[in-house]
């Protein structure tokens, strides 16, 4: 039957195929706004928006009406048509532009109109478009015809086109890789007009779009940036980008590192002089936007930033320069790492020891050719450290630290009584085999000129070659100098039994080219696994004599002998000491 008359509350369909439906009220658009580039997929919500072969959508650049009249439909009819998502040609680019003319400036009678197929979204019964290119900043009303334009809605809803805000840098650029943390992003243009749309987007850089998270972005207008709290992310380099419309991002991705908290697990050397120096720091976690400074001694509460001289992020490791540490005097300094220029610091990851001055002296003054003797130089300032070296003429040699702390004074002490002496500090070296060429001996000390009938002083000392210790392993301080001896021969040992009973007993040991030496040692080593050791004399160039240590064990114990102390280079004796 005909439809002509006839009020249609629903849907109709005629027997001659016409189909009728009820008035269209549009209610939302989302979005409400997109880039001039356009591809702007809008949803219009409204009610009674039902799917049609032939919907149209029209976009009117120009005054918005309450209604449309018949010349307004007209003019819609004669806009023009695109298929989805194309951009209307070069003659006919969107005019007016927000901003042009001045105030008061009559806009109703300039109109441009432009339509696009639209589609029908079941699932949300609503009606769908994408938006054409623009070439200004605009704002237009959408509304919607159901059949093929020849009856639009006048809902003036409004869609308004923006240039994509232009993002300038990130506070902080860096940020720990747990929990939430505010971020600021700063721009030239066009940020402060986020609205409840705006999000911020994190991809990581070469990944996937699957992979990114997204938060909400708000314009700040007392700290003049948009706000946003960047979600937790794996460590790594992110993309952010800003979408002023929930849907399409700018083209120009800001970049923000997500880093583990950096941990300094050695400092080599781990001391400086007052004068400073370069120290290298392995530390885990590293990245190029690290920053340290050093807290303590003339440096304060508050530190001074160290300058980087490498960094070698294969390696884990990078080179700081340390200042010149005011005060003049020993110090601990505290290392600090900062990922983010200093805003935040990760405090006490390591330390360096701050030193002055020393003034070492070698415990033994001799060592055999051989070399392998133990010696030491002792200093009341000395300390532990990992750099700890001693030289031989050029050769260097690792140093261990090694402390003794003497027994605490008994109870009951009468009042006014020394203090205890400090506890006793070495660092023990191993004397390397004698080199002439790279152990030269130090200069001969000048002979004292004395008066004609004055009694002649003693010829000084021979020369031997000179000994440095370096806490740092480069800062070199004179510790005294060892005088080398051929290697001796050990011929017998006499007489080669005990006492009964393995009663201490009265030894020689006889042999060629024994140095004199006040630290001559004899080793008693039995089967068991007992060594003792004894003090010898040193009788001439062919004689020792020591006594045999109480309490040996029966058995065939083992003797040697060494001139350069109780670690020296030890010489074993050819037959053993039979103890019965």
């Amino acid at each position: 039957a005909p439809l002509d008359g006839q009020e249609v509350t629903q849907i109709a369909v005629a027997k001659d195929r016409v189909l009728a439906f009820a008035p269209v009220r549009l209610t939302t658009l989302q979005p409400n706004c997109g880039p001039l580039a356009g591809a702007t997929r809008v949803q219009i919500l409204g009610d009674g928006l039902v799917s049609a072969p032939r919907i149209k959508v029209a976009m009117d650049f120009g005054a918005i009406a309450p209604a449309v009249t018949p010349s307004r439909a007209s003019r819609l009819r004669s806009g023009g048509s695109f298929k989805l998502g194309k951009a209307p040609s070069a003659s006919s680019q969107m005019m007016p532009t927000m901003g042009d003319g001045g105030a008061g400036t009559d806009w109703s009678n300039v109109s441009e109109i432009r339509t696009v197929r639209g589609g029908f979204d079941v699932e949300h019964r609503a009606v769908f478009f994408d938006t054409l290119v623009v070439q200004r900043p605009i704002s237009c009303s959408v509304e919607v015809s159901l059949d093929d334009g020849e009856a639009y809605t006048g809902s003036n809803l409004q869609f308004s086109f923006y240039v994509d805000p232009q993002l300038d840098f990130l506070e902080p650029p860096q940020r720990p890789a747990a929990g939430q943390v505010p971020l600021e992003i700063r721009g030239a243009e066009g940020l402060s007009l986020a609205g409840p749309l705006c999000r911020v987007r994190f991809t990581p850089a070469g990944g996937e779009l699957a992979d990114a998270l997204f938060t909400r972005g708000t314009w700040s207008k007392k700290n003049d940036c948009l706000e946003c709290l960047s979600p937790e992310m794996p460590p790594g380099w992110y993309n952010v980008e800003v979408s002023m419309n929930g849907q399409q991002y700018g083209p120009q991705p800001l970049h923000l590192l997500y880093y583990l908290p950096p941990k300094i697990s050695a400092v080599f050397p781990d001391c400086v002089p007052l004068a400073g120096g370069r120290v290298t720091l392995h530390v885990e976690n590293l990245h190029s936007s690290l920053s340290f400074r050093a807290r303590g001694a003339g440096f304060g509460a508050e530190g001074v930033e160290l300058e980087l001289d490498g960094i070698s992020l294969p390696d884990g490791t990078v080179e700081v320069l340390v200042p010149a540490i005011p005060g003049g005097d020993p110090a601990v300094l505290t290392i600090d790492a900062s990922c983010d220029g200093g805003n935040e610091w990760f405090s006490d990851l390591s330390s360096i020891n701050v030193f002055s001055t020393f003034e070492p002296s070698l415990t033994t003054a001799m060592a055999s050719k051989a070399g392998g003797a133990t010696l030491s130089v002792s200093d009341l300032s000395l300390f532990r450290g990992n750099s700890l070296a001693v030289k031989v003429g050029q050769v260097v040699s690792k140093g261990v630290f090694r402390r003794e702390d003497l027994p605490e004074p008994e109870e009951g002490a009468a009042e006014g009584e020394e203090p205890p002496a400090p506890p006793a500090l070495w660092v023990d070296f191993v004397v390397p085999v004698y080199d002439k060429g790279k152990m030269p001996l130090a200069d001969p000390e000048p002979v004292e000129e004395v008066e004609e009938g004055e009694e002649q002083p003693p010829p000084p000392p021979a020369p031997g070659v000179p000994v440095s210790f370096a806490p740092d392993g480069r800062t070199w301080f004179p510790a005294g100098q060892i005088r080398f001896f051929e290697v001796p021969t050990i011929a017998e040992l006499t007489p080669g039994e005990s006492k009964p009973e393995c009663a201490p007993t009265d030894l020689t040991v006889t042999g060629e080219n024994f140095p004199e030496s006040e630290t001559v040692f004899v080793t008693f080593a039995h089967p068991n696994g007992t060594v003792k050791v004894e003090a010898g004399v040193w009788v001439s160039d062919t004689s020792v004599t020591v006594t045999s240590p109480e309490g040996l064990a029966p058995g065939s114990v083992a003797v040697s002998v060494a001139f350069d102390g109780e670690r020296g280079a030890f010489l074993a004796c050819p037959a053993a000491f039979e103890c019965a």
